[in-house]
């Protein structure tokens, strides 16, 4: 069975440029680590896509400028949209980042319980865990996490060990993952910021830039902190984004050995706290 429309014709999961009536079938807003993973997927098949970015390089927002931790979900909330998607995204980056050659340190985590309280909300994590699938975690004692974590708070009264958390590095996989779009035929639009976006009768897109516009059939929404701006224009509502704003410090190399593996603090209902962790470059962020 094949659907016809003005732009595409569609047979089961290939799609088929039929006319050249818009600019791309697919044009994806933002080239994070998502817009540029979007991209990636989709020249798999033949059709046309774009890829608009405010910036003047890839990644040049929070894909650049967080732990890049490579999380199991051992923390999310169950049943939740945020635990399918993190358990799953773990599984794929398995698979993804030998092809992109993107590291990935196996380096595990500890919660760190730092007094009685605290060490009894591990117990709760721990069973969060599980429910999420993530079954390999472990109750530790002081003595246990500090033959872990040597340089751990001497506070430290017992933690919660997470062997599959790891880091990455989320710098290197959205150049890894534009560059293989782009070989593939992507096309990135750097330096066009999106000032609106219009439904044409014939079912396009036409998003506004700065630079011009440009027409497609599909439009992604990868924009990042600005994403719920985009959905309002091309008529989505409901989509509120509330950034926070956080600061790394990147420690020098010569701290690399003090933290063999990843440091969490157990998290409040505001905020999952500051961390100290490894980075793939050898360096500590904390």
């Amino acid at each position: 069975m094949s659907v016809s429309g003005s732009c595409c014709t569609y047979r089961g999961d290939v799609v088929s440029v039929v006319t050249a009536a818009c600019d791309y079938d697919y044009l994806v807003v933002g080239a994070g680590v998502i817009g540029c993973a979007i991209a990636r997927e989709l020249v798999r098949s033949p059709v046309r896509v774009g890829v608009v970015e405010q910036a003047w390089d890839v990644g040049e927002g929070a894909s650049k400028a967080n732990s890049s931790l490579l999380h199991t979900g051992f923390d999310a909330k169950p049943g939740t949209r945020e635990a399918r998607l993190v358990t799953e995204g773990w599984r794929l980056w398995q698979r993804e980042a030998p092809e992109l050659d993107v590291p990935i340190l196996r380096t595990g985590a500890v919660m760190l319980a730092l007094d009685e309280e605290q060490a009894r909300e591990l117990e709760r994590w721990r069973r969060n865990a599980f429910e999420n699938g993530v079954t390999d975690v472990e109750l530790l004692a002081r003595d246990q996490v500090l033959a872990l974590a040597p340089a751990a708070n001497p506070s430290v009264v017992g933690g919660l060990l997470v062997p599959r958390e790891s880091v990455t590095c989320t710098f290197t996989a959205t150049v890894a993952l534009a560059e293989q779009a782009a070989v593939n035929g992507a096309v990135f639009h750097f330096g066009h910021r999106v000032t609106g976006v219009d439904r044409s009768p014939d079912g396009f897109h036409r998003v506004v830039t700065d630079r011009g516009h440009i027409t497609t059939r599909w439009l992604i929404d990868a924009a990042g902190l600005w994403a719920d701006e985009i959905a309002r224009w091309a008529g989505a509502d409901g989509l509120v984004i509330a950034p926070r704003k956080g600061e790394f410090l990147v420690l020098d190399k010569s701290a690399r050995a003090k933290v063999p593996l990843i440091h969490l603090p157990v998290p409040t209902p505001i905020s999952k706290g500051i961390l100290v962790a490894p980075t793939a470059n050898g360096n500590v962020l904390l």
